[in-house]
């Protein structure tokens, strides 16, 4: 199906096992790509109550993005893969891209409310990998058991300069960055932050998060339980983190920010009533 310069909205629709031969396992938005099974073109599609699982592509296992503003509500996105190992690659959930062609207008995206668990990326973003983007804003969210084989098994994120991301009242939690196969962004730094990850191309403020937690992710650069393996910064001041948790608390122990173990309830990502 390929819808062109319309809105439409998706509500309990399930994207289950589909597969592309390059990017969208499940979905496209625009650039003219017709090999997945849903493609758009210059339209603001809105997901409500979706279930996107165990769908396959080259890169953007689930969803590729690369013009609209989309707008996600209460979905999940389990077990979809990205297998592509070469540079700049990668989003085993989503991929976008924040710079579409001329007439195609922006790429805003917007997510509520929606779960990101178990999804793989051979080489960046191993849920979700934004290259360039215009504007990311996630609230209520959890990202967990996400892994890639290169940098940011949660979140890869290098932001238009122009604009900046927003992760808000967000679960970063139990991601795996293991360096076994992605092709790095710089030479020779690869398996990096388990967590989110912004690269040299971001600039300073390009990222803000806000009462997040970020807690147990783990990559082969640095190791466990440390800071760098929740998130980190390549540019200086390229993330703002504020009134969040983070783990192995250093460099982001900025304004109402805590160390202190989250305490979630045994076998899920629910905090204690004795939580800090």
């Amino acid at each position: 199906m390929a819808l062109i310069a319309s809105d439409i909205l998706f509500e309990g629709c399930d994207f289950i096992s589909n597969d592309a031969d390059l990017g969208g396992g499940a979905c496209f938005l625009d650039r003219y790509q017709t090999q997945s099974p849903v493609t758009f073109d210059g339209c603001n599609a809105f997901f409500r109550s979706c279930t996107f699982h165990d769908n396959e592509a080259l890169q953007a296992g689930a969803m590729e993005i690369d013009a609209g503003s989309p707008t996600i509500v209460k979905c999940s996105f389990t077990e979809n893969r990205a297998t592509s190992s070469s540079e700049l690659t990668g989003g085993g959930a989503i991929k976008y891209y924040g710079h579409p062609p001329e007439g195609h207008g922006t790429s805003l995206v917007t997510i509520y409310n929606t779960d990101f668990l178990e999804n793989h990326a051979h080489n960046l973003g191993g849920a979700i990998f934004s290259s360039k983007s215009q504007g990311l804003l996630m609230m209520n969210g959890l990202l967990a058991l996400n892994t890639c084989g290169g940098n940011g098994a949660a979140i890869h994120y290098f932001g238009d300069p122009e604009t900046a991301g927003m992760i808000v009242n967000t679960t970063i939690a139990d991601n795996h960055a293991s360096g076994a196969t992605g092709q790095p962004t710089i030479p020779g730094v690869n398996g990096e932050t388990g967590g989110i990850y912004t690269d040299q191309y971001v600039e300073s403020g390009s990222l803000f998060i806000k009462n997040s937690i970020l807690w147990g992710n783990t990559d082969e650069s640095s190791g466990t339980d440390t800071e760098e393996a929740q998130l980190q910064n390549v540019v200086a001041d390229a993330i703002d983190v504020t009134y969040s948790c983070v783990q192995d608390l250093s460099q982001f122990a900025g304004t109402g920010n805590i160390g202190a173990d989250p305490e979630f309830q045994a076998g899920g990502y629910h905090l204690q009533g004795d939580s800090p």
